[in-house]
């Protein structure tokens, strides 16, 4: 056998170093090549039922033809359903859709939809840094610090400025707040009443509670009935022509249509005097 090789080897265009061998078996054994040590595959692509992929890669490039799964301790299947481009980060960790946390997330792009249940989002980043603040109150910002919330005030108190600095607070306006009625209620300080009410006389009740200074002002509608102002236990009404009307049930009064009167509160609570008048009114 030697010496055939060795004579094969001798005539040219026959067999070179380089040809592989058969190994010398018979049909029934299989035909086998001797095993190659060195040298370059130029032969047809190597389809993956023998180990190859299918497909020419290139210089640098490995393309599949199909899905990949791998195999060993941690086995991973990457399926394709259409053109997928996947570009894997130089460092840290590729995450999937299932992940619970990240640690180092920078940048996320826009968020569509999602229910937020992370720590209170403080001033620096948009939010208030309180979380479930109290109904009805109201937000100021104070920069970089947690917002505080003002308190809900009297009725018709109306938030005004302080001064730059300053937070601001709700105060009794400076004019009186403006109330067209149509039907008999217990009066508020810091209002001017519109009497509309249909047919009969308006009846207006004093708070039982007024500041020195607080004003009540009633003037006439479309009621031509007139108005009526009532006192509460204690209650002294004052005028320029009459002082000292007392208790419950003394009242300041009108059957005119159009006639105004503003009383303000002179010791609080309980005496008021009349500011100003206009048309035929009565204290009794």
């Amino acid at each position: 056998m030697k010496t055939l090789l060795a004579f094969l080897l001798l005539i040219p265009g026959v067999l070179s170093a380089q040809t592989p061998l058969w190994a010398g078996k018979t049909a029934a054994q299989g035909n086998t090549f001797l095993s190659p040590y060195t040298g370059t595959w130029n032969g047809s692509l190597i389809t993956g039922t023998y180990g190859g992929t299918g497909v020419n890669n290139g210089a640098s490039t490995i393309t599949l033809g199909g899905n990949l799964t791998t195999s060993g301790a941690f086995p991973v299947t990457f399926t394709l359903t259409a053109s997928t481009n996947v570009t894997l980060p130089t460092s840290g960790t590729l995450v999937n859709s299932a992940v619970g946390t990240l640690s180092s997330l920078t940048s996320i792009g826009t968020i569509a939809t999602g229910v937020w249940n992370a720590t209170v989002i403080g001033p620096t980043y948009g939010g208030t840094g309180i979380g479930n603040p109290t109904a009805h109150t109201v937000p100021v910002a104070e920069g970089s610090s947690n917002m505080t919330f003002l308190s809900p005030s009297t009725a018709g108190f109306v938030l005004t400025s302080n001064g730059t600095g300053s937070d601001p607070s709700f105060q009794a306006p400076s004019g009186l707040l403006v109330s067209a009625i149509t039907a008999d209620q217990t009066a508020a300080t810091g209002t001017l009443y519109i009497n509309n009410k249909a047919t009969t006389q308006l009846s207006l009740t004093l708070p039982a509670t007024a500041a020195v200074g607080s004003e009540i002002e009633v003037v006439g509608g479309s009621d031509a009935a007139g108005w009526k102002i009532v006192g509460i236990a204690g209650t002294i009404f004052h005028s320029d022509a009459t002082t000292g009307v007392t208790g419950t049930g003394a009242y300041i009064s009108t059957a005119n249509q159009y006639a105004v009167v503003k009383i303000i509160c002179i010791v609080a609570n309980t005496e008021w005097e009349v500011e100003s008048s206009s048309g035929s009114i009565t204290l009794n």
